[in-house]
């Protein structure tokens, strides 16, 4: 439970731009000229209450996540911390979307998650939320331009609104990659990985960024590096970003931590 499986994270290919919110220029100039954003929006943009999740191994039940309650809201950067099996994975799918919970809600975007069909849920899913892994978990037949481009082939599938070449090269530009986006991602350095790996979980505009893990396979100077990128991100785009992380060197670069231990969640921040 500690490691969360790559191959049932779909690839989001909603491209609808919301009103109301900040173009995906704003989003791409966030280094240069980031903006201060309330993290207190009336409504949060996830809620959980009393979700807990068990697991049937033989006869015996494991209590992978005792009953949990939690609230962020957009603009805000939040870590969960905790050694492996604590827990932090299955809640990150739950929040995903991607399993769910054995009781309790879980409200993202006001939908309730725990009833809607599989069709509703991946449809939501692609509507709210980003992912961002250890592995960057890229396409290797794909450039990183090409990446993006991809997301704009199935909108215009969908008869929905895509970008352009201008949009996808503000934001490379942005994130330090425009001179890397016709490689490969066997071809860059992993700073570079994970880098492509946010323009891409970013491209869709999601309201919740979920991140397993960002910087587990870099140095401190590039670890710190992503964290403060995701920071400006999400004061800047206004979105709300939760990061899985082992990793107690980042502490400093959230706006709120929380703990994991034996499926117990509590706030340290």
């Amino acid at each position: 439970m500690s490691t969360m499986n790559t191959s049932s994270f779909p690839l989001p290919s909603r491209l609808e731009l919301r009103q109301n919110e900040r173009s995906l220029k704003d989003c791409a100039q966030f280094l240069d000229s980031p903006e201060s954003v309330s993290t207190r929006n009336e409504e949060p943009i996830i809620k959980l209450r009393g979700v807990y999740k068990d697991f049937q191994q033989g006869k015996e039940t494991i209590h992978a996540l005792a009953s949990t309650d939690f609230t962020a809201y957009r603009g805000e950067f939040i870590a969960l911390l905790g050694p492996s099996g604590s827990g932090k994975s299955t809640l990150l799918t739950i929040m995903g979307g991607l399993q769910q919970p054995t009781g309790g809600s879980v409200n993202v975007g006001g939908r309730d998650f725990t009833s809607l069909g599989s069709r509703q849920l991946a449809a939501a899913r692609l509507n709210e939320i980003g992912f961002i892994l250890q592995s960057s978990n890229l396409v290797p037949f794909l450039t990183v331009n090409e990446q993006l481009d991809l997301y704009d082939r199935v909108a215009k599938l969908r008869h929905q609104p895509g970008h352009t070449q201008a949009d996808r090269d503000e934001l490379f530009t942005s994130l330090g990659i425009l001179d890397a986006k016709n490689q490969y991602g066997s071809e860059l350095s992993g700073g570079q990985l994970q880098r492509a790996a946010i323009a891409r979980a970013l491209y869709a505009q999601p309201s919740m960024i979920l991140a397993d893990e960002p910087t587990a396979s870099l140095d401190s100077k590039k670890a710190f590096a992503v964290a403060d990128l995701l920071r400006e991100q999400a004061k800047s785009c206004n979105t709300c970003i939760i990061m899985v992380t082992h990793d107690e060197r980042l502490v400093d670069h959230v706006d709120s931590i929380y703990r994991m231990e034996d499926g117990h969640l509590q706030r340290e921040k």
